[in-house]
């Protein structure tokens, strides 16, 4: 049996422009495998092949897809998953040969879930100008192979924006704060989505330390006519505004940088706050004699367990501060090892006596004084019989 006979249909549902994922899954000691498209071009198809464990990533045309398919099947993984807007076909690896399952979407008229692909990225004109002005695209409109990562995390953005947007919707008008905004990537894609996709009446403030990096997001600004824009060179921490902020974001800051841009979403009351941490250096330091001592002496685990301490303090000062909190995957591992997002959406202007006391628990027993605590007094005072 050919392998086009095996995956029967796979090759036309990878060339459709209704392809949307594929997923292949094996037993208990198989890791997961992911297949994206990558971009397309006048020759066909390029796919982006992930896999965690171990960490491998490749990128192949539809041919490469079938061959890889057959190969995992070979090694034992059991079955592939083909998502398109039409459906998904299951290709399950029986002792008979492969076994093909078409289930079609059930559209739910109450929800009508909309998710942005890359696909839809690279083909929406405004966008493509976007992202070959920051240097992810080729002058020819094809991805940049070092710049593939990047756009992972630009889609994956958008989506977790896409799931606040009734929240945002609210907000006339909505201010929004980028800190540490580096080479903007994320808020000239997002101002696209909310101003012109959305209809939102969106203006951005985007804050950074390098003045270097603020002339060049300046200078890409007039050449997109993003006039609802403003560049300011600066520290988040410092960052003041009598204005009402609907959505405070920064994303890979170093170290404590985290803390003090949640702090400035807290101090400024942004409706929503989306952090994703970059280092954790300064819990790893203070990390001594606690009860997970006997594991966290191994270097590895002492580094991971210091970066899920640290962010689960961040989580409890979020909900301490009167936040709904989330802690999301942001990207898959080997796009990012630094992939978790904490997500914050304001319900309460009071403080939660709950998650204080959670806070102070945890940090107490592993002995740690983390740097949120100490950029929020009014949050974290030892006084609350006036709360």
């Amino acid at each position: 049996m050919t392998q086009a006979l095996q995956f029967m249909g796979l090759p036309s549902a990878l060339e459709s422009p209704d392809f949307k994922l594929l997923e292949v899954h094996g037993g208990k000691n198989q890791a997961d495998v992911l297949i994206e498209l990558l971009h397309e071009e006048e020759t066909g198809k390029s796919f982006h092949i992930s896999q965690k464990n171990p960490k491998t990533s490749r990128i192949v045309d539809t041919s490469g897809v079938i061959d890889a398919l057959s190969d995992f099947f070979d090694q034992g993984y059991e079955q592939a998953i083909c998502h398109t807007s039409q459906g998904s076909t299951s290709y399950t690896r029986t002792p008979k040969g492969v076994r093909k399952k078409f289930e079609p979407t059930q559209v739910d008229q109450s929800k009508d879930e909309i998710k942005i692909d890359i696909k839809y990225l690279l083909e929406t004109a405004r966008i493509r100008r976007m992202l070959i002005e920051l240097g992810v695209l080729t002058s020819e409109g094809t991805v940049r192979r070092e710049q593939y990562n990047k756009l992972i995390q630009v889609k994956n953005f958008l989506n977790i924006i896409l799931e606040t947007l009734p929240e945002l919707q609210k907000l006339k008008p909505l201010n929004i704060v980028d800190g540490a905004c580096g080479k903007s990537y994320l808020s000239f894609v997002l101002y696209y989505f909310l101003r012109e996709e959305w209809g939102l009446d969106a203006h951005f403030r985007c804050i950074d330390t390098s003045n270097t990096l603020i002339q060049r997001c300046q200078k890409i600004q007039s050449s997109l006519s993003c006039e609802h824009m403003e560049f300011v060179v600066g520290a988040i921490k410092d960052y003041q505004s009598d204005d009402n902020i609907g959505m405070l974001y920064s994303l890979h800051g170093c170290d404590t940088a985290s803390d003090q841009a949640i702090a400035a979403g807290i101090h400024l009351q942004s409706k929503i706050i989306l952090v994703a941490p970059c280092c954790h250096f300064e819990l790893g330091g203070q990390l001594r004699q606690h009860p997970l001592k006997s594991l966290t002496k191994f270097g590895l685990l002492e580094d991971r367990f210091a970066a899920i301490l640290t962010d689960g303090l961040r989580a409890l000062a979020l909900e301490a501060a009167g936040y709904d909190t989330s802690v999301l995957r942001f990207v898959m591992d080997d796009i990012s090892p630094k992939n978790t997002l904490l997500r914050g959406i304001k319900r309460s202007v009071a403080p939660d006596p709950r998650a204080i006391q959670q806070f102070q628990k945890t940090r107490d027993l592993f002995g740690v004084s983390p740097s949120i605590e100490r950029l929020l007094p009014d949050v974290f005072r030892q006084d609350r019989s006036c709360i």
